[in-house]
C-alpha cells in the first residue's frame, strides 16, 4: 500500500523550536513495522503523504477561494481546524477553483466546519507525484498541546505559521505538531536517515533558508484575486489574467476573445485612442495584451512609481471600452492582415491543424483568430456579450510583479474593481468539455522544400499528479537545430541519432497542458526523402521511455528542467505571468523549492511508467504539411507505437 512506502527505511527526526528547549522525537522504524511518538500533547495522528519541505506562511481565507503561500499550516489562523486524517483518499488530485468550495474534504462536505466559515484551501504539498491525492496534506499540521481529546473532534484551536526556514531532506514522515502560545514561529527541522540502500549517517543534517519574495494573494469580496511578489525593484509589470479564451467560444463567435483584445486599446469613456497611447508614451510604459485558448491578458510594464496609473489605465480599458464602430470596421482589415501573416508561419499552421485533428468538432479544435467569416461578421453586440459574460470577478487575477506594494495594490483593486466586476449577473460559464481524438491532417504541397510534421499523444492538465513526469519526459527527448554544436555529444539520445543521420534540419518537443487535457508530442521539419525515417527514429525513441530509459538520463533531464524554469523568471515580466498563470491553472502559487522537490521526485521508473500510461498503444494525432508523399500510412504509424522495427 501507498502508506507504505517508507516501510524499508528508519527515520529519525528532531524538532526543535526556538528560543525555547522543547523537543518533539518522531521515531519511524520501519524495520520493525512500528510506529511510535513521543510529545507534550495527546492523540497526535499521522498525516498521510510523504512529503518534503514546507513553506513560508498562510494567508487568510476569503469568501472566494483560499490561497497559502505554502504549506506552513493546516488552516489559515483563526478558523476551525478537523481531525487529521490518517489513511489519505485516493482519487486524483486537481487543485481548487475559485467558484468551488475551499476546502473539498475526502465525505464531500467541509471537513466539520460550520457553513459558511472560511478555511484555507489544502497546498500542493510536496509527496510522491503518485501520492498525490483529493487531499494534499500540507507538513505540519499546528495545534495547541494543551488541547483535551475534545479538540481532536473538529473544535477550534489556534494555529502557529511557521517561519522561513525549511527542510532540505526528502522524503519525512509527516506529524502533527503541537505548538504554545509562547513559542515563537521560527522551526528548524533537523531530519536524519538510515537504513535502506544508502547510508546517509554521515550527511549533515540539511538545513536550508530562503532569501525569496514572497508572493501574497488576498481574494475581494466580487472574487477577484489580488497576487502580487515585492521584489524592490524600480520597474513593474502588473497586468490582468483573465479566465475566458478561445475555448469559451462557440461556431458562430469563434474569434471574439482575440478581436475583444484588439479593441481594448482602440479608446474608452475616459480616453480617445490618441490620449491613451501619449499618456502610456509619456509614463516610459509599455501596455500590452495577448489572448490564448483558456486566457485572454492585459498587462502593463511602468516604474513603480507610476503603479497606480498603470492599475487604472488596465481598469479602464476592460470595463470602459467605446467598442466604436468605426474602430471595429477598422479593425477587421488589421486582423485579416495578421492572419495573412500567421499563415506564412508555417509551425504555427501545423499547430492549428494538429488541435483541429486532436480536439475533432469540440471548442479546442478552432483557431483563436476565428474563421475569415467569423471575423467579417463580428459586431458590437458580440463583444459586449462576451464582455458581460466572461470577465467576472471570481475568472480575473490581478498580478504584480517587481517594485509593487501588495497592500497599496489591495487598495487600488478594491478602488477599481470592488463594485464594478461584482455588477456582471448570471452564472459563470462552465469549462465546455474536450475530447480527443486519434486522427491525420495531411496536406501535400510538393513545391515546398521541406515537410513540416507534429505527432502528439493525449497528454493530461496543468493540475494532474502526472504532470510534472511528462515535463521530465519532455525534457528528456529535447530539441535540436542544425545549427547547435555538439552533434554526437548532445546528450538527447534523438538529438544523436538525428545528427548522424541527417534525418532533419530541426525538431523540438512540446508538452501543451490545459485545464483537463493536453498535447505530448514532437515537431519536426524535414526533406522529403527523410520523412518516413525521421518519423520512425522518433516513435522508437519513444518506446525507448517506456521500457528502457536510465536513470542518469532522467536525472540530467531533472537539472536541465529546473534551470529552464528559473531562467525562465528573468524579470518582473514573466514573474508577473508566472503569478497570473498559476492563480488560474492552481489558484495559488507553488513556490519555487516546492516545485524542485517535485521534479527531484522523479525517477526512471516513474517515467517509464507514466510514459506507457500515455504513449505505449496509443493512437496518437499527425499534422503534416509540405512534401509529405512518403510518410508511412495512419494505420502503420499507429502499430509503430506498440513495437518497432530494428
Amino acid at each position: 500500500m501507498k502508506s507504505n512506502r517508507l516501510r524499508d527505511t528508519g527515520y529519525i527526526h528532531f524538532v526543535t523550536c526556538v528560543p525555547c528547549t522543547s523537543f518533539l522525537l518522531t521515531f519511524r522504524f520501519g524495520l520493525f513495522g512500528m510506529n511510535w511518538s513521543g510529545s507534550w500533547g495527546e492523540g497526535l495522528e499521522e498525516l498521510g503523504p510523504e512529503a518534503a519541505s514546507f513553506q513560508d506562511s498562510v494567508r487568510g481565507c476569503t469568501s472566494r477561494g483560499c490561497h497559502t503561500v505554502g504549506p506552513a499550516s493546516c488552516w489559515g489562523p483563526g478558523v476551525t481546524t478537523r481531525k487529521c486524517f490518517s489513511t489519505p483518499p485516493q482519487p486524483t488530485w486537481r487543485p481548487p477553483r475559485c467558484a468551488d468550495r475551499c476546502c473539498p474534504w475526502p465525505d464531500g462536505g467541509s471537513g466539520g466546519l460550520p457553513e459558511g466559515s472560511q478555511s484555507a484551501a489544502p497546498p500542493l504539498s510536496v509527496c510522491r507525484l503518485e501520492d498525490v491525492s483529493e487531499e494534499c496534506y500540507p507538513f505540519f499540521c499546528l495545534r495547541h498541546a494543551s488541547s483535551s481529546k475534545k479538540r481532536l473532534k473538529g473544535e477550534a484551536s489556534t494555529v502557529k505559521p511557521v517561519g522561513k526556514v525549511y527542510s532540505g531532506h526528502l522524503p519525512v514522515s509527516v506529524r502533527c505538531l503541537p505548538t504554545f502560545p509562547f513559542v515563537k514561529s521560527f522551526l528548524y527541522v533537523y531530519p536524519l536517515c538510515f537504513g535502506g540502500s544508502r547510508l546517509r549517517s554521515t550527511q549533515a543534517a540539511t538545513q536550508v533558508v530562503l532569501n525569496v519574495p514572497e508572493t501574497r494573494v488576498t481574494c475581494l469580496e466580487n472574487g477577484l484575486r489580488v497576487a502580487s511578489e515585492n521584489s524592490g525593484l524600480s520597474t513593474c509589470t502588473v497586468g490582468l489574467w483573465i479566465d475566458a479564451g478561445s475555448r469559451y467560444e462557440n461556431e458562430k463567435n469563434n474569434g471574439t476573445a482575440h478581436f475583444l483584445e484588439h479593441m481594448a486599446f482602440k479608446g474608452t469613456k475616459k480616453r480617445s485612442q490618441l490620449d491613451l497611447e501619449l499618456e502610456i508614451e509619456n509614463m516610459g510604459a509599455h501596455l500590452n495584451a495577448y489572448t490564448s485558448r483558456e486566457q485572454t491578458v492585459y498587462y502593463a510594464k511602468a516604474f513603480s512609481k507610476d503603479l497606480p496609473r498603470a492599475v487604472e489605465i488596465l481598469a479602464d480599458i476592460i470595463q470602459n471600452s467605446t467598442l466604436g464602430e468605426a474602430e471595429i470596421e477598422r479593425e477587421r482589415g488589421v486582423i485579416l492582415r495578421e492572419m495573412q501573416e500567421v499563415e506564412t508561419n508555417l509551425q504555427e499552421v501545423v499547430f492549428d491543424y494538429l488541435h483541429a485533428t486532436a480536439y475533432q468538432n469540440t471548442a479546442l479544435g478552432r483557431t483563436i483568430l476565428g474563421p475569415t467569416e467569423n471575423i467579417k461578421s463580428i459586431n458590437r453586440k458580440d463583444l459586449v456579450d462576451y464582455i458581460t459574460t466572461h470577465y467576472k470577478g471570481p475568472r480575473i487575477v490581478l498580478a504584480a510583479a517587481g517594485g509593487v506594494c501588495h497592500d497599496e495594490l489591495l487598495e487600488l483593486a478594491k478602488y477599481h474593481f470592488g463594485d464594478s466586476l461584482g455588477t456582471h449577473k448570471g452564472e459563470i460559464p462552465a469549462l465546455p468539455p474536450c475530447k480527443f481524438t486519434g486522427s491525420e491532417i495531411r496536406v501535400r504541397d510538393d513545391k515546398m522544400p521541406l515537410a513540416h510534421l507534429a505527432i502528439a499523444v493525449e497528454a493530461v492538465g496543468w493540475a494532474h499528479p502526472d504532470t510534472i513526469c511528462l515535463m521530465v519526459a519532455n525534457t528528456l527527448i529535447g530539441n535540436w537545430d542544425r545549427s547547435f554544436g555538439g552533434g554526437m555529444n548532445l546528450s538527447s539520445k534523438l538529438a544523436q541519432l538525428t545528427c548522424h543521420g541527417s534525418l532533419c534540419h530541426s525538431f523540438q518537443s512540446f508538452n501543451t497542458s490545459y485545464t483537463d487535457t493536453g498535447l505530448w508530442g514532437l515537431y519536426m521539419v524535414c526533406e522529403q526523402a527523410t520523412v518516413a525515417d525521421m518519423l520512425h527514429v522518433v516513435q522508437k525513441e519513444w518506446m525507448r521511455l517506456c521500457t528502457s530509459v536510465t536513470e542518469s538520463e532522467v536525472a540530467r533531464a531533472r537539472n536541465l528542467l529546473k534551470t529552464n524554469m528559473l531562467l525562465q523568471l528573468d524579470g518582473s515580466t514573466p514573474i508577473c505571468e508566472d503569478i497570473g498563470r498559476q492563480m488560474l491553472c492552481y489558484n495559488r502559487r507553488i513556490p519555487i523549492p516546492e516545485l524542485e522537490a517535485r521534479i527531484d521526485a522523479v525517477n526512471a521508473e516513474m517515467v517509464r511508467e507514466v510514459c506507457t500510461k500515455y504513449i505505449y498503444d496509443k493512437s496518437p494525432a499527425i499534422a503534416a504539411l509540405g512534401p509529405i508523399e512518403r510518410l508511412p500510412d495512419f494505420n502503420q504509424i499507429c502499430n509503430n507505437m506498440r513495437w518497432t522495427r530494428d
